[in-house]
């Protein structure tokens, strides 16, 4: 009789919580450095893109004219200030998207190694932004895609005079949202992760969804879980703003994006995702 195939050990979320702490513990101020500088520098590009807009509307305000009088006098002036904040718009997206990639480096390198830096999200971000920036785009494309399906007939109908129908589909769209959105949002859990396995943009949505359609039980509990602790933290505004907040962005979204890469990684540590200075 031919011997019965082993079975891969099964990966506990106690373990996978677990691996994800010990790593955040170790390396929480470099966590919290990096959070901070994918803020500064996404939020930065937007508020450059706006200053035009903003020193126009302070024209505005100082001007004694009327606003149609102010709008017609400037309108070069306006469609070239909301041109440029496109631009930087844009440009804030995809340094946030890359920066993102680059800090999932940082949670495989620290379950890999048990130390990470700031170094490995910059380096990481520059290296493989195409592909990071790719999929995320492709991962929200897809998740608008699929909310306009869901929601379209009832708009449709709503336009055609024919309100009630509209509403009563658009409910039922809703409803049907909720389990659709979970499904995406668990198959799209590990496309950064796809990435830093050397799979381009499409091919890592495809090995993502694959994964998380393999795992979808134990990512979606991790979702939970630390959804639960979100709204725990949302509730400690209501004595500190500062912390709840602190909590919410420097420890639970870390440590979520730990969980994910533990569970990607498997039991062994480093299984999965390997991580290759560029020579």
């Amino acid at each position: 009789m031919a011997k019965a195939k082993a079975k891969e050990p099964e990966v506990s979320l106690e373990s996978v919580v677990g691996r994800a702490w010990d790593a955040y513990k170790s390396n929480y101020l470099s966590f919290i450095a990096a959070l901070l500088l994918m803020g500064v520098l996404a939020g930065g590009l937007i508020v450059i893109g706006l200053l035009p807009l903003i020193v126009i509307s302070i024209g505005y305000a100082a001007s004694g004219a009327g606003v149609a009088a102010a709008f017609a006098g400037r309108i070069g002036e306006i469609m070239f200030s909301l041109l440029f904040a496109a631009v930087f718009f844009v440009a804030a997206i995809i340094v946030s998207m890359a920066l993102h990639g680059g800090f999932v480096a940082m949670t495989v390198e620290a379950l890999e190694k048990g130390k990470t830096s700031v170094n490995t999200m910059f380096r990481e971000g520059r290296k493989r932004w195409k592909s990071f920036v790719g999929a995320g785009l492709l991962a929200f494309l897809i998740t608008l895609a699929a909310i306009l399906i869901l929601l379209l007939p009832g708009l449709l109908f709503i336009l055609g005079m024919m309100t009630l129908i509209g509403m009563m589909l658009i409910v039922l769209g809703i409803i049907v949202m909720i389990p659709v959105l979970i499904y995406l949002e668990v198959s799209f859990s590990f496309i950064y992760l796809a990435v830093l396995d050397g799979n381009r943009s499409v091919q890592a949505v495809k090995a993502s969804t694959l994964f998380g359609r393999k795992n979808f039980w134990s990512t979606f509990a991790l979702i939970v879980f630390f959804a639960v602790m979100a709204f725990i933290a949302v509730l400690l505004n209501s004595f500190t703003y500062v912390l709840g907040s602190f909590i919410a962005d420097f420890v639970i979204i870390p440590l979520q994006l730990l969980s994910i890469a533990a569970l990607y990684s498997g039991p062994k540590k480093g299984a999965a995702v390997k991580l290759k200075r560029k020579k």
